[in-house]
């Protein structure tokens, strides 16, 4: 199994992104952690919407990238833009919006989350269009978000209204 993670092989032509450990989240940066369920359009296909992430990412973070998809950008990105406002919420909107300057659809359900922040979206940037799926459950000890239900009855799971923002302070 572990050469099978090591070795780069392509799932879907039009994607464009290897299979292997690089590319597989969560995203760890010293107490950070990030995962995205989505898609930034045209990220794999259209040089210039990479060429314009990668300008917008701190040098601070660049050297740190590592592997090919569109998730590990994101991350570095919404980290490069806390760095300025040292707010997460404005961070991740404003990245949201830098990302909707290309007028594509982008799916940004994601999970950032630092030793005492967590920012979870379900979010999509167009109005006619869906994004993935996302859950939520909340108990007297914890909180859940997972991409669907975790157990055999959805009881107390709830869906993530689309374009949701949720911050969570601790």
């Amino acid at each position: 199994a572990t050469d099978a993670l090591n070795k780069s092989s392509t799932i879907n032509s039009n994607k464009h992104t290897s299979v292997n450990i690089q590319n597989c989240h969560p995203f760890k940066y010293k107490d950070w952690l990030f995962c995205h369920n989505g898609a930034i359009s045209g990220f794999s296909t259209d040089g210039s919407i990479k060429k314009r992430i990668i300008n917008k990412i701190s040098d601070k973070y660049i050297k740190n990238i590592t592997g090919t998809t569109d998730t590990e950008y994101l991350f570095y990105l919404i980290l490069s833009e806390n760095d300025k406002t040292n707010d997460l919420q404005t961070a991740t909107r404003n990245t949201y919006s830098f990302l909707n300057e290309s007028k594509r659809t982008n799916w940004l359900n994601i999970c950032i989350s630092n030793s005492h922040e967590t920012i979870v979206t379900r979010y999509v940037s167009k109005k006619n269009e869906t994004p993935p799926s996302l859950y939520i459950k909340k108990t007297d000890k914890q909180i859940m978000v997972t991409s669907e239900p975790i157990s055999k009855t959805t009881t107390g799971w709830k869906l993530i209204p689309k374009n949701t923002f949720i911050s969570l302070k601790y």
